[in-house]
């Protein structure tokens, strides 16, 4: 599957990368707490990189069905 993490990247506002990538929010919010005003969170989703890319049968797969719900 391939599954990559939801990360949490802490970075400046209108900037394009990340100063620093977290796995937990409370974490980055913690980092964003030090840094100021002038930094934001972005939610970077977590995915299945092989499914969603590259398999041919993913619209009949019961696992992709199921990790597939909520969007």
């Amino acid at each position: 599957m391939w599954e990559k993490p939801t990360t949490y990247a802490v970075k400046k506002l209108g900037g394009v990368r990340a100063t620093k990538v977290f796995y937990k929010r409370a974490d980055a919010e913690a980092h964003l707490a030090e840094l100021g005003d002038k930094y934001e969170i972005e939610v970077r989703d977590g995915e299945r990189t092989r499914c969603q890319n590259y398999c041919n049968v993913r619209d009949f797969c019961s696992q992709w069905a199921e990790y597939n719900k909520g969007e």
